[in-house]
């Protein structure tokens, strides 16, 4: 089975329009990689990847196709729509890897050799966003940056305690409306000590209680307050 690295770094090399390398490179982030899945709204991965929601459709649609995804939607025809999506990794990581190999022949191609045109060797066309080569490195770094930090962090720290914190907790049991406002208010996952005041951690703890079902009262209060302990996070206010 592929590692988490291995199947990032097949994405990358892969040739695929940039959006949906961009989209793909988020799902990944986003899912449980035990059971290679995770409910998600369009429109927050449209928000993170900073693409239209239409673009996110087709690069979903051009996934799917591929048969790197499978997705199903609970409601139609709304932004918050959750999504859930299952990523077939083995198909992601071989596919991805015979597109390489197939571009390394393609460079390896001496001058003298039948001029092969530059459009076959170089297949990779910007989608009707045109996304410019700055807006897709500064997006990919931006998603790699953030798969080694807050997020992964939360996520090895609250699955020690047995949250998966890829979707809310008990989504599968979530009335469609329930879970369309859960996945909206889906906390950010950044440290404590980055949010400039009090108030703020406050409100990030709260979605947090909130997405991890944490019982309405003491319960609130407690992990609000073993949280904060935790991280050894202060403000000034």
């Amino acid at each position: 089975m592929a590692t988490e690295y291995e199947l990032r770094h097949a994405v990358m090399q892969a040739e695929i329009k940039p959006t949906v390398k961009v989209v793909m490179l988020t799902i990944l982030m986003k899912i449980d990689w035990h059971t290679w899945t995770s409910t998600i709204t369009l429109k927050s991965i449209a928000d993170y990847c900073k693409v239209s929601y239409r673009s996110v459709i087709r690069a979903l649609d051009e996934l799917e196709e591929l048969d790197w995804i499978e997705k199903s939607t609970i409601r139609v025809k709304a932004k918050n729509t959750p999504t859930k999506i299952t990523v077939h990794h083995l198909h992601v990581f071989h596919s991805a890897n015979l597109s390489h190999d197939k571009m390394s022949q393609c460079q390896n191609v001496t001058r003298g050799s039948a001029k092969m045109s530059h459009t076959m060797c170089q297949n990779v066309s910007m989608d009707s966003d045109k996304l410019s080569h700055n807006t897709l490195i500064n997006n990919i770094n931006n998603i790699n940056n953030n798969m080694d930090d807050d997020y992964q962090h939360y996520k090895i720290y609250y699955a020690k305690m047995g949250f998966n914190i890829c979707e809310p907790i008990d989504a599968d049991k979530l009335r469609p409306q329930v879970l369309e406002y859960r996945l909206s208010q889906e906390p950010t996952w950044k440290r404590l000590n980055k949010f400039t005041s009090y108030s703020q951690a406050k409100d990030e703890l709260l979605k947090r209680a909130q997405w991890l079902n944490i019982p309405l009262g003491r319960e609130h209060i407690r992990f609000i307050k073993s949280e904060i302990e935790s991280e050894g996070a202060t403000w000034k206010d």
